[in-house]
């Protein structure tokens, strides 16, 4: 580990011609990058004494960037980089031999892991307290799926000149703790509906989300496995799909529920002519 320290010291030297174009990177790839601020290439220690936090993030962070560039770029020699940093990893901490981070499986490596969680890539509704709201959201769903079309027809330009590829809108959110009320009220009234009093209490966000044309997204994976991401596909769901770790799973038809651990590296694609 000394030398895995030093290596990254050095790596995040704010002087190295890398420092810069690896922030960049990261941050493109969604990872806060505020945290390789507190690492000193002199010493390759985090500043804060006895705080693994910074070096935790900062190693991770660098994993999920050799992993992009392995899979967007295909360079077949980051493979043995992203093997020597998931092993450094999960070998041993500084001073008293404990892992750095407690991951299983080198496609499942998220900034904070509790490894006394049940782990797998796909779950199902009766793994889980959704099943009545996933019944719920089929009972309704010929009128779901029609909102959602005539909402994406009327506002299509104007979303996609703030949003050209992919397309986030908030629902509901946890923190929030209010449904979003011009897209509730006035365009999915159904759908909003609907989950108002099947939502399960565990839920912290809804979102709508839209993938454009010959599209995908980043390769990335949520910040801690504690949650489960749960899609269900509105409309033109043909030449659209998900990948969880190794596996990708293809939407057959409008309707369709899945649900993946989002700590494992994932994507979302759109192959189709629409989006």
């Amino acid at each position: 580990l000394p030398f895995l320290v030093e290596a990254i010291g050095i790596l995040l030297d704010r002087d190295s011609m890398l420092y810069e174009p690896l922030v960049a990177q990261l941050r493109r790839l969604g990872v806060d990058a505020s945290s390789l601020s507190c690492w000193s290439a002199r010493d390759g220690v985090a500043q804060s004494d006895g705080d693994d936090s910074c070096r935790r993030e900062a190693l991770a962070g660098i994993l999920a960037l050799a992993k992009q560039i392995r899979h967007e770029e295909g360079f077949p020699e980051f493979a043995d980089l992203v093997a020597w940093l998931f092993e450094a990893g999960v070998s041993a901490g500084p001073g008293d031999d404990r892992p750095l981070f407690y991951w299983r499986h080198i496609g499942q490596t998220s900034v904070t892991f509790y490894p006394e969680l049940h782990s797998e890539p796909w779950w199902r509704s009766d793994q889980l307290e959704c099943g009545a709201l996933v019944q719920g959201l089929l009972g309704h769903f010929p009128t779901i799926s029609n909102e959602f079309q005539v909402f994406q027809q009327r506002h299509r330009d104007s979303l996609r000149s703030q949003h050209p590829d992919v397309l986030v809108l908030d629902l509901w959110s946890v923190e929030e703790g209010i449904w979003n009320d011009i897209i509730c009220r006035i365009h999915l009234p159904t759908l909003c509906d609907s989950m108002v009093t099947l939502l399960p209490p565990s839920v912290v966000a809804v979102e709508m989300l839209a993938v454009s044309p010959r599209f995908r997204t980043l390769q990335r994976n949520f910040e801690d496995n504690t949650q489960i991401h749960m899609y269900m596909s509105l409309a033109q769901s043909s030449g659209a799909w998900i990948r969880v770790g190794s596996d990708s799973q293809r939407l057959q038809q409008d309707g369709e529920f899945h649900m993946f651990d989002a700590s494992f590296d994932h994507e979302i694609g759109n192959d189709a002519a629409m989006e």
